[in-house]
């Protein structure tokens, strides 16, 4: 890949940390900066697609979901596919996840949709 490719590739930011420790603080100061960061949630899917007021509800739902994971890939795909930067405001804990989102990031997007 040439350089001049590769600057004009989105950036993918993976905040790493468990709860609290300042993720999304630092999500809130780069989308006053940059109004047009995309974020991918699973936080916000959890609300999106279960109880938009109740957060433990919501949690216990995905959590009994077992397609939870597949539409919450679904919701990152398109993301992705809008080829903007990307904020992941999860925990990122495990190389095995952000594994996942780096080689979806590098590859053509529009080809997993």
């Amino acid at each position: 890949m040439k350089l001049s490719e590769i600057a004009k590739k989105p950036i993918i930011f993976f905040p790493i940390g468990p709860s609290g420790t300042g993720k999304t603080t630092a999500l809130k100061k780069l989308k006053e900066k940059n109004p047009n960061l995309n974020v991918f949630s699973l936080d916000i899917l959890r609300y999106k697609f279960y109880d938009k007021d109740d957060y433990a509800k919501a949690w216990k739902m995905s959590t009994e979901d077992k397609d939870f994971s597949k539409k919450a890939n679904t919701e990152f795909f398109e993301l992705l596919n809008q080829r903007k930067n990307l904020y992941v405001d999860n925990t990122n804990l495990t190389p095995m996840l952000r594994k996942f989102y780096s080689r979806m990031h590098q590859k053509d997007a529009t080809s997993l949709a």
